[in-house]
Order: structure tokens, then sequence, then C-alpha cells
């Protein structure tokens, strides 16, 4: 399926694919609406394959799953030399299953955009449009992350 920024392969059939390639249209719109003068587009393709289930990532992802204890990710974004890659669960479980993909793509537009960020601002830019929640009449930014305000408690 393609839409007009993005194009997306799925086992999941045509339903999900225009779900996938709709989020990642608000993502991208989003960002162009907030920083008009920034770069949203890497200036080649972005293929989104969106895996129906754990079991098909772990055919693209097979490292993953190699070593015991380690941390299965729910999507990761890999910028290529002609086109650049997202990988996807779509039966990932959370508030936001496409948390991940967005603070990706957010690197990945940082990266297009500027040079030699300090690392917390990088990540903690990518969080915060990470916990990002699109629908069709909201966007919301900067949501607060279950997981991180339970550590930043334990820490005290």
């Amino acid at each position: 399926m393609r839409s007009p920024h993005f194009t997306v392969q799925t086992n999941a059939g045509e339903k999900e694919a225009r779900r996938v390639a709709d989020q990642f249209e608000q993502i991208r719109n989003m960002f162009h609406s907030a920083f008009s003068s920034m770069r949203v587009d890497p200036g080649q393709p972005i293929v989104i394959v969106a895996a129906k289930n754990e079991n098909t990532l772990k055919l693209f992802l097979p490292e993953e799953w190699e070593a015991k204890g380690h941390i299965h990710h729910a999507g990761l974004y890999q910028p290529g030399e002609d086109k650049d890659y997202v990988v996807m669960r779509l039966d990932s479980e959370g508030e936001n299953p496409f948390h991940t993909l967005y603070h990706e793509y957010t690197h990945a537009l940082l990266r297009l955009n500027f040079s030699n960020l300090p690392l917390w601002f990088n990540e903690g830019l990518a969080e915060f449009f990470g916990n990002s929640t699109l629908g069709d009449k909201e966007i919301r930014t900067g949501t607060i992350d279950p997981g991180h305000l339970y550590l930043l408690n334990q820490a005290n």
C-alpha cells in the first residue's frame, strides 16, 4: 500500500496497512505543521514493514530472539543507502503501539536537520514525540509515559 510519503508492506491486510500509513502521515504532518522550516522527508523512500505479530517480526529481526533475555523491540527505524526502513509489530501491547516508531522517526528527523545535538536533548525530544497520540480530531504530544513515571518515583 502506498500513501503520499510512505510505502507499507504487511501480512495483516489492507485495512491495517491503511491504518499504519495514516499514522505515519499524521506524525509527518504534525512535524511539518509544528516546525514549518524543518525537513520532514529524508529524500529517499521510507518503507514500513508492518508485521502482523511477533512470529512475523522474528523473520525480519531473528537476532532479537537468539539470546535469552534480550529485549524484543516493538519496532525500529533503520536508515539505508537508498531507502529508510521501519520494521514494526502490529500486535504490540501498551497504550501506544507506535511509541517506538514515533521515537525513532523523531531521531531520523533530528539527524536530517541538526548535527551534534546533545544526547539528553535528542533523547528527550524523541521521548516527548514518541509519546504522541494521533487521532482524527486530536493530536497530543508529550503525554506522560507510565513506565517512566514509575521509574522516577522509585528514584526518590
